[in-house]
């Protein structure tokens, strides 16, 4: 297998640690910020998408995957858990064996998302914030 880590964050070091303890230097790849131009390309390429957030309004990563016919296996928040998506649920073997299926099958079909949704979607966040709620709750 092949994995890119998109995006630079305090987990960085941890994680390029992490890559090298488990021999992983020739498949794991942290590319640091990419343009959304890159960014859209690899998605384009790519089997699955791994969204790990903590918490997510409307990850529009997942949104652009599911419109590139990409796989994706979110942690259940935000948008992600109002989806019908493969959900991680924190237990490694059982992630790994959902993401090793999502691997073979062959690529989802196409989803569009009106604007109108994603506006929407947006609007509530937006409000949910300015009352002092949590995102992705």
């Amino acid at each position: 297998f092949r994995a890119m880590i998109v995006g630079d964050g305090q987990e960085k070091e941890a994680l390029q640690h992490q890559i090298q303890s488990s021999g992983l230097n020739a498949n794991v790849q942290l590319t640091g910020a990419l343009s959304y131009e890159e960014t859209q390309k690899w998605i384009a390429q790519s089997k699955v998408l791994v969204s790990a957030s903590s918490f997510e309004g409307f990850g529009m990563t997942i949104i652009e995957s599911l419109a590139q016919e990409t796989h994706v296996l979110a942690t259940p928040v935000g948008i992600a858990k109002e989806l019908e998506i493969p959900h991680l649920i924190g237990d490694p073997k059982l992630d790994v064996a959902m993401l090793q299926m999502l691997l073979k099958a062959d690529r989802p079909e196409h989803q569009i998302f009106p604007i109108e949704a994603t506006v929407k979607a947006y609007n509530s966040i937006y409000e949910s914030v300015s009352r002092g709620k949590a995102i992705g709750s």
